[in-house]
């Protein structure tokens, strides 16, 4: 759908088919926002102790959603950010808003990891992430995934691989 409205946008398309298009995004829009926000919010809380233990402070790391759009997902929303950016995306040919166009925010000790964070530090907050996405699969299928990973202590001091390694035992599953 989204595609099909940036072919409408570059060919400066018909209004009612545009809205068309638009009511159709807009309601898939606002599941899927919803259940990304609870995919996030699920996935920063399950990886919060193990984040904790293994980077060896308090409030070390936290996943957020960042929706391009409205922060409340519902199909009215949408409906009104779409009527908002037409004219602005019809300059640039393509949707700019909605969530194609979301991301997630991953922070260490209060600041953006990608920026801040050491080799050691982003390979760490990996496995918390790793451990936290295998609990949530866990908790929902109610089987316990393997954790396949690769080349994780190269980067690591000697504290934080002892951690690391307490983490990876602690796991109930393989690793």
């Amino acid at each position: 759908a989204i595609k099909n409205r940036n072919v409408l946008l570059k060919e400066d398309g018909h209004e009612e088919l545009l809205t068309v298009l638009e009511q159709a995004i807009s309601e898939l829009a606002s599941k899927i926002s919803s259940m990304r926000q609870w995919a996030v919010k699920t996935l920063s809380e399950a990886m919060h102790n193990t984040s904790e233990a293994i980077l060896g402070s308090e409030k070390a790391a936290e996943i957020t959603y960042l929706p391009s759009g409205p922060r409340e997902f519902d199909t009215e929303n949408y409906m009104k950010l779409f009527a908002k950016t037409r004219e602005r995306d019809k300059i640039l040919g393509y949707s700019t808003k909605g969530p194609h166009a979301d991301d997630f925010r991953i922070e260490l000790h209060g600041h953006t990891a990608r920026s801040r964070a050491s080799r050691g530090q982003g390979k760490a907050l990996l496995v918390a992430i790793k451990l936290g996405q295998a609990r949530t699969i866990a908790n929902c299928t109610k089987a316990l995934p393997v954790l396949l990973m690769d080349d994780l202590f190269g980067d690591l001091d000697k504290d934080m691989t002892t951690r690391v390694w307490k983490a990876l035992s602690d796991w109930p599953g393989q690793s």
